[in-house]
């Protein structure tokens, strides 16, 4: 088993070069389940995330993610709800390559309930901002695996216990798909 390892990776290293993967005007779909970590409240939270990509260029790719906020871990914590939409851009360094490393800046809103010290809810609809960075590996022109990892800041406002942070760490992985990448030997 040791040396079956080293093999596979050699092989992953040969085919990465071998292909070459055109993205220009492709469409990439994403869905996964995304654990996040509340950077100043210190818990984790975990979200149902899907996301689009449309590359306009070898470069450049427009960027467009949904996450449904499920739970925090652990239970009853004064998070009831972060829905969150964002929209923006990513900067890909490589070109025509099946590793295809990334950077990209998506602002957007969260959808946010708070429970207060009385246990009333209180709603706001949140800006956030974004900075969101990883690397797709292309499977051919069907499928991609995708690691992110997305850093977000934001501030709700609640009304009797003072400013809430959303500052977060958000992680996706997966198996995304593809429609419009060419693959050529």
């Amino acid at each position: 088993m040791k040396s079956f390892l080293p093999v596979l990776f050699v092989f992953i290293g040969f085919s990465s070069y071998s292909q070459v993967i055109d993205k220009t005007h492709a469409l990439r779909l994403m869905g996964t389940i995304a654990p996040g970590y509340l950077l100043n409240k210190n818990y984790g939270t975990v979200y149902l995330s899907s996301s689009v990509d449309y590359y306009l260029n070898e470069k450049v790719s427009i960027y467009g993610a949904a996450d449904w906020y499920l739970e925090s871990l652990p239970a009853n914590k004064p998070l009831r709800t972060n829905h969150s939409i964002f929209a923006g851009i990513n900067y890909h360094f490589k070109e025509k390559a099946k590793f295809d490393p990334f950077i990209g800046f998506q602002p957007g809103v969260s959808y946010v309930k708070l429970r207060n010290s009385n246990n009333v809810s209180n709603i706001e609809i949140v800006p956030i901002g974004s900075i969101m960075a990883g690397v797709n590996y292309y499977v051919g022109s069907i499928f991609n695996f995708f690691v992110h990892l997305r850093l977000l800041n934001g501030r709700a406002v609640e009304r009797l216990g003072g400013p809430y942070s959303l500052s977060e760490i958000r992680f996706m992985a997966g198996l995304g798909f593809n429609f419009g990448v060419k693959s050529k030997s």
